[in-house]
């Protein structure tokens, strides 16, 4: 209506239903606006078959026309259902960290533990966690683990789950990289952390 024209759109893609109707709409009502998908959250496409789109989605015009991803390694990996997919690679912004920080080389006994969005993943994980510090009584006072929750979890719904909370589990909701250099290890069954974490 105020003939504003738009270039570009950029569709954070996770190929979920309101993206679908997003791209859907843009495509016709804003024809002669170019549109391109952005994967830059989800790195374990395996355990998210959403996120590789089928031929009919691309046909029916409920995909963006370009996906870029986060490196070489994602490319085909989007197109495991439909080849005619344009999939490029983009910016890394997850991981600029990467190119910023200086890692230290320090030894501090603490273990981050970033939990995955599933619950019953992440209780497994603190259980089994607890369970080792049970059989193994004398490191209890030797090493700190930082607990990492998924932003869009309450941990204390987690915690709910175990009568007792170990006095060396701490809780933190910090970045990434605010807390990187005083970890000595990861322990995570799959998160986009641990792509950070080879780096360190």
């Amino acid at each position: 209506e105020n003939g504003l024209k738009i270039r570009l759109i950029i569709n954070w893609f996770e190929n979920q239903p309101i993206d679908r109707g997003f791209c859907k709409g843009a495509k016709v009502f804003y024809e002669n606006t170019a549109l391109k998908g952005y994967l830059g959250g989800i790195v374990p496409l395996n355990q998210y078959s959403n996120l590789q789109p089928i031929k009919i989605e691309r046909e029916r015009g409920l995909v963006p026309k370009t996906i870029n991803v986060m490196g070489n390694g994602l490319v085909n990996d989007i197109k495991i259902f439909d080849n005619g997919i344009d999939t490029r690679v983009g910016p890394s912004f997850r991981f600029s960290i990467l190119s910023e920080h200086e890692f230290s080389t320090e030894i501090n006994n603490t273990y981050l533990v970033p939990l995955p969005i599933d619950n019953k993943i992440s209780i497994y994980i603190i259980s089994t966690i607890i369970s080792y510090l049970n059989h193994n009584p004398k490191k209890v006072h030797e090493v700190k683990f930082i607990i990492k929750p998924h932003p869009f979890k309450d941990i204390e719904k987690i915690k709910e789950k175990f009568n007792i909370w170990p006095d060396n589990f701490f809780i933190s909701k910090k970045s990434f990289k605010n807390i990187i250099n005083q970890i000595d290890a990861v322990l995570t069954p799959g998160t986009s952390a641990c792509m950070e974490a080879l780096f360190n």
